[in-house]
């Protein structure tokens, strides 16, 4: 084993810095990673913290038992053991934070699901029944998991204190085959949800629980090779708009991934490629009735995820309710496998347009209704792409332009677009731009790298 001075000295010579954050307050330690969250030092100070444990400690014994007899433990403390004349406790809750186990106790039972749900730690909520072939490793007051051969128990990972049952969840696949960190998003206390999707697979979920809150954390687990062709899809939801419906259509042979959603003021929008062309494509309904809990397990690096899926709170057994209400795209003018969205214009409140902060050109759109509804159109990267706001907007104003920096027999396809609140004296074109009033359709057309936007009257 390293011992403290030397691994210090490694990760000093990472981040001079380092040894000065460790001995901060929690509280300041907090307000620095929320302004550099995405800083691999963060990576180190757990790290250089366990240094510092285990060489300032005293060595002590290896105490091994099985997670079945135990009773509670929390770190640093002593470890309680079940004994023969106590009632029986038979759920267990083991609290993750971001170094290793704090807190193990029993429970009567499951406690039910209240949709309370944080990022500061984690939960593994088990019945005693599930966990055989689990044993308890405690020493230097540090406590782990070791899972004996041939024993492969479902220990899911979760963001709440009090998961939801598995039983009454409806996922694609219905049944989790294997241990991972389990995510509940209540779609009625986030302000929007980021979906990213590469090659019509779905590889990372965000849920945006504040107006800052940035899904560049989730962009920054993604493997590096799949940042380069991912797109991201923002589902805005607004304080006073709710989703009422949840469902997927999945492509068979491909894996391609639509997610569907129902919200009480926009309606209906559909989230990744368009399989419906597929006919092997099958619809599949996880929620009919708000509030809607989508739930998804964290896939491992560079795969896509594989359980998606709906805590349920009443039975469901109907098949996805039809007629879906969904805009025709057409033909893609860009890419057969490009992503599609679309919004309409007429009503709208206030506009946010992200911008690619090196070219200018735009990335997406944010419409805002006066019902109180939100819609997006294409990349919409809240707190990383520079935006702009237009409240009354009278005309959509835009330029699309192509060009081939690669390959001569490959486009890419971008647009500019501006919000007015005043319609100009003369509407023909001026120097390529298109101007239209706020009616009609927009769609908008988008891969990685290529933007076509297109209004319908």
């Amino acid at each position: 084993m390293v011992d403290k001075d030397t691994l210090r000295t490694i990760v000093s010579g990472y981040c001079p810095l380092l040894p000065r954050l460790c001995t901060l307050p929690s509280e300041l330690l907090e307000m620095i990673r929320h302004h550099s969250r995405h800083g691999l030092l963060w990576r180190c100070i757990p790290a250089l913290q366990l240094a510092a444990h285990v060489s300032a400690t005293k060595p002590e014994p290896l105490l091994t038992v099985s997670l079945r007899e135990l009773l509670s433990w929390e770190c640093g403390g002593k470890l309680e053991r079940v004994t023969a004349s106590q009632s029986p406790l038979t759920t267990l809750r083991l609290s993750v934070d971001s170094v290793d186990i704090s807190k193990v106790e029993r429970l009567p039972g499951p406690l039910p699901y209240a949709g309370e749900c944080t990022s500061r730690a984690a939960f593994i909520v088990q019945d005693e029944a599930s966990i055989l072939g689990v044993t308890a490793q405690l020493k230097d007051r540090r406590l782990r998991l070791r899972f004996h051969a041939g024993a492969q128990p479902m220990l899911p990972i979760w963001n709440t204190h009090a998961p939801p049952s598995l039983t009454l969840c409806k996922a694609s696949p219905p049944v989790l085959a294997s241990c991972q960190a389990l995510y509940a998003v209540e779609m009625d206390r986030v302000k929007g949800i980021t979906f990213f999707f590469s090659n019509g697979l779905l590889f990372g979920i965000h849920g945006h629980r504040s107006e800052e809150s940035c899904a560049a954390d989730t962009f920054t687990r993604l493997h590096n090779f799949l940042r380069r062709s991912i797109v991201w899809i923002y589902l805005p939801i607004s304080e006073c708009d709710r989703a009422l419906v949840l469902g997927i259509r999945e492509a068979l042979q491909t894996r391609d991934l639509s997610i569907f959603v129902r919200t009480e003021r926009i309606g209906d929008v559909i989230i990744g490629l368009q399989c419906g062309g597929n006919d092997d494509a099958k619809n599949q309904c996880l929620a009919v009735s708000a509030p809607v809990t989508m739930i998804y397990g964290e896939p491992k690096e560079g795969r896509a995820v594989r359980f998606f899926g709906a805590h349920c709170r009443r039975a469901l057994d109907q098949p996805l309710l039809e007629p879906f209400r969904l805009a025709k795209p057409g033909p893609s003018p860009i890419d057969k496998y490009a992503y599609f969205s679309c919004a309409p214009l007429r009503g709208v409140s206030s506009t946010l347009v992200f911008y690619d902060q090196s070219t200018g050109f735009c990335r997406g759109i944010v419409l805002r209704y006066d019902n109180g509804g939100s819609r997006a159109v294409g990349q919409c990267r809240l707190q990383v792409d520079p935006a702009e706001r237009v409240a009354r907007p009278a005309r959509l104003c835009f330029r699309a332009d192509s060009s081939s920096p690669r390959r001569p027999n490959r486009k890419i396809y971008t647009v500019q677009v501006k919000f007015k609140q005043s319609s100009p004296t003369n509407d023909s074109d001026i120097e390529g731009w298109e101007s239209r009033p706020m009616d009609g359709l927009v769609k908008f057309w988008f891969t990685h790298e290529s933007s076509v936007l297109v209004v319908e009257s």
